[in-house]
């Protein structure tokens, strides 16, 4: 009902504003570029209100409201205050409203059937704050904070009902117990490690990471995690990175070979790589494992994948380790 109210002020603020002003007529084909009055999808107008900021209104071809909004130029670029968009069945679609150049926009989205869709802020067109996901019936779906268009820290998502069903923990970046400092390049890699990073067994500690969204051409997901493991108080006079590389490596039972790249991509790394193909899963992987110290500290970089990982999805890899610093 509020939504209804809202867009029926709306449109009659539209109407009583345009009465009085001079109004610019624009016509637009389906894919909103301007065409002829006999030949368009939809049209807007467009006029100076009483307080001098532009307002705009979109119509679909049948006279139907499609957009109500404020700007600061003429040009209608920059969006000042309120932003609503209308389905064709009249129900408000969406609504804005733009405080500042700095103050993130709430943004609300609705179904067709009124429902809200999705609540979330707007800056600088991506989203930015905490977000709030429902499903058609209006029940909670998911809920979350985006920091500058990535997802970051735990989102929790339900079912239809309202029920919880599972929680993921989104990481942009992520500082190890032994001191190296990792970035990653989206908000696609999750933090799943049942170790609660920082309780060390045996003066080691272990963190892991999954990479969503790597599916093959079939839709199949396929595997892409990272693990990483801290070791404290290493005997550097007896023990490097490559000494502790080559005991695991031998303890796996793998074959292996010391590497610079792969697949054509290579890495800004100065410790020691390692490639060779894992079995401790039901499928065969392939693995790179990055080695490096620093004093008493022994940092160990797992990536497990697929060989159907695409180039574009294996440069995770790169960005990963090239932003690696102690």
């Amino acid at each position: 009902m509020t939504k209804l109210f809202l867009g029926l002020f709306c449109t009659v603020l539209f109407f009583s504003n345009s009465m009085a002003q001079d109004t610019t007529v624009t016509y637009y084909d389906k894919d909103w570029k301007e065409t002829t009055s006999e030949d368009y999808t939809y049209y807007g107008k467009l006029f100076q209100d009483s307080e001098g900021v532009w307002v705009k209104n979109d119509f679909y071809r049948n006279g139907q409201i499609q957009m109500i909004g404020h700007y600061k130029t003429e040009e209608a670029k920059e969006s000042y205050g309120l932003l609503i968009y209308f389905h064709e069945n009249g129900d408000t679609s969406s609504i804005k409203d733009f405080k500042s150049d700095t103050i993130p926009a709430f943004l609300t989205e609705f179904y067709e059937n009124g429902q809200a869709s999705v609540r979330t802020y707007i800056l600088n067109k991506v989203q930015h704050g905490q977000t709030y996901y429902y499903h058609e019936n209006g029940e909670l779906s998911s809920e979350g904070m985006f920091e500058h268009g990535d997802r970051v820290g735990k989102w929790n998502y339900y079912d239809d009902e309202g029920q919880f069903l599972a929680s993921e923990t989104f990481v942009l970046e992520f500082n190890t117990t032994c001191g190296y400092k990792i970035d990653f390049p989206n908000d696609r890699w999750i933090y799943m490690s049942e170790d609660n990073h920082g309780d060390k067994v045996k003066n080691t500690s272990l963190d892991i990471f999954y990479r969503k969204g790597v599916y093959d051409k079939k839709g199949g997901e396929l595997p892409f995690a990272m693990y990483t493991a801290c070791l404290h108080k290493v005997p550097t006079d007896r023990v490097s990175h490559k000494t502790v590389g080559k005991i695991f490596l031998k303890n796996k039972g793998v074959k292996y070979k010391e590497v610079k790249e792969y697949k054509g991509i290579t890495f800004d790394f100065s410790g020691s790589i390692y490639l060779y193909t894992d079995t401790d899963f039901d499928q065969k992987v392939t693995a790179l494992l990055f080695m490096d110290q620093q004093g008493t500290n022994v940092m160990e970089l797992i990536f497990h994948f697929d060989k159907k990982v695409s180039l574009e999805e294996l440069e995770d890899i790169k960005e990963i380790v090239n932003s690696l610093r102690w």
